[in-house]
């Protein structure tokens, strides 16, 4: 969830900016040359498209920190962590890799099997060992 904030805020952020920097822009002008202006409409957004641009982008913010996960885990035991999700959030050996297992509730899940990260979309095609591809749409992309 807190993944999910953060890829907001970056997006609002990265968008406040490209506003700003377009507003500023003005055509240089010649005193012999004729000065064109053009005027483009801006592209209409919904809702929808919004927060589909935002499940997108947390869920391959949340693949890639399962991925990091993986790799810690790899790295700390000699070997991949067995299927499910309770390898990194437990406390056996002391303190958990994760706080919580990233997954939307809404969209799509990410499961480990013990070989392979994947990402189950509630509709479409699932991805199996990355986030998934905009065409054909498979994992993140598809939910």
């Amino acid at each position: 969830m807190l993944s999910t904030l953060i890829v907001v805020i970056i997006l609002g952020v990265i968008v406040t900016v490209a506003i700003a920097d377009h507003s500023s822009t003005s055509p240089s002008s010649s005193t012999n040359a004729a000065t064109v202006t053009t005027t483009t409409a801006p592209t209409a957004k919904t809702v929808g498209s919004d927060s589909q641009a935002s499940t997108v982008a947390a869920c391959e913010a949340n693949f890639s920190e399962l991925s990091t996960a993986i790799t810690t885990y790899r790295a700390l035991h000699g070997g991949p962590p067995p299927a499910g999700t309770a390898w990194a959030t437990s406390t056996t050996d002391g303190a958990p890799i994760l706080q919580s297992w990233s997954n939307a509730s809404v969209g799509y899940q990410i499961e480990w099997n013990g070989v392979t990260l994947s990402v189950v979309p509630s509709h479409g095609t699932p991805s199996h060992g990355s986030f998934g591809t905009q065409s054909p749409a498979t994992g993140c992309f598809s939910s």
